[in-house]
């Protein structure tokens, strides 16, 4: 797997959960905005951080929540390197987001519907081992 590292910034907010608070973050890039979800963000506090960030893997998600369903593309985080950590901004919005831990999570994707797979069958010509943003990317690219 490669690893595509982006500027951007990172708003991190505190969820209260069914079970107990969690720790959600929005991925602001030059590609877009991205859900992240990931363990590694309770150990951050509430607030926005600026840094560049290495993206593991960019995926359709959705989940059931309250009688609808919520569909988001969400970032995986490989690493981060942050800037300016002791100037966070803190969350000046409060943000309610039902917990997914406590509904029926859907993950889209399988092996056999590996979205790059797809995306790179799609486009034979393209060298994804040449190119790891056409191998994160696939039929994204390129972007204009």
């Amino acid at each position: 797997m490669s690893i595509v590292v982006i500027s951007g910034s990172l708003t991190i907010r505190e969820i209260n959960g069914r079970n107990d608070p969690f720790k959600v973050g929005k991925l602001n890039t030059q590609l877009g905005e991205f859900a992240v979800k990931d363990a590694l963000l309770d150990q951050y506090n509430p607030g926005t951080y600026e840094g560049n960030f290495g993206i593991g893997r960019i995926y359709p998600s959705y989940y059931v929540a309250g009688g609808r369903i919520v569909v988001e593309v969400r970032a995986s985080i490989e690493n981060m390197a942050l800037s300016g950590i002791d100037d966070v901004l803190p969350e000046e919005v409060a943000f309610v987001e039902p917990d997914p831990a406590g509904s029926e999570v859907v993950d889209t994707t399988t092996a056999s519907s590996d979205p790059v797979e797809t995306a790179n069958a799609s486009k034979a010509e393209v060298d994804p081992d040449s190119d790891p943003d056409v191998e994160l990317f696939g039929s994204l690219m390129p972007f204009g």
